[in-house]
């Protein structure tokens, strides 16, 4: 991508994000202002280890604060600089939401996605 790109990309709110979300059939992810559309389907690889988080994460958690959520919850950071649908996220206590029916984005103690290389934020 060329400078000129770069100067010509707009970035979106927050809010815009969210707008778009709720309207959209496809999910999409936000990071620092620019949106990202979700490739449907996965690896056999990947589904393996999202898996094997998923029960490993669920059997350390169980009788604890914290419990394991599926990749269908959006969350987002506290700065909300990343809205996302993690492939594991894990929740202490009460969920903190960010739009009012509860049904999506949250703030959470821990997400991992699975990539070419393990991503935790």
């Amino acid at each position: 991508m060329g400078l000129a790109e770069l100067k010509a990309k707009t970035l979106s709110t927050p809010e815009d994000y969210l707008t778009l979300e709720r309207e959209a059939d496809t999910r999409r992810e936000f990071l620092d202002g620019e949106i990202y559309a979700m490739v449907a389907g996965e690896s056999l690889p990947h589904s393996r280890i999202c898996m094997n988080l998923a029960r490993e994460g669920g059997n350390s958690l169980k009788g604890k604060r914290c419990e394991p959520l599926s990749p269908n919850m959006k969350v987002r950071t506290s700065s909300a600089s990343l809205f996302a649908y993690p492939d594991l996220t894990i929740v202490g206590g009460e969920p903190l939401f960010h739009e009012p029916e509860k049904s999506g984005s949250h703030q959470s103690d821990g997400c991992i996605k699975v990539t070419a290389r393990l991503t935790i934020f």
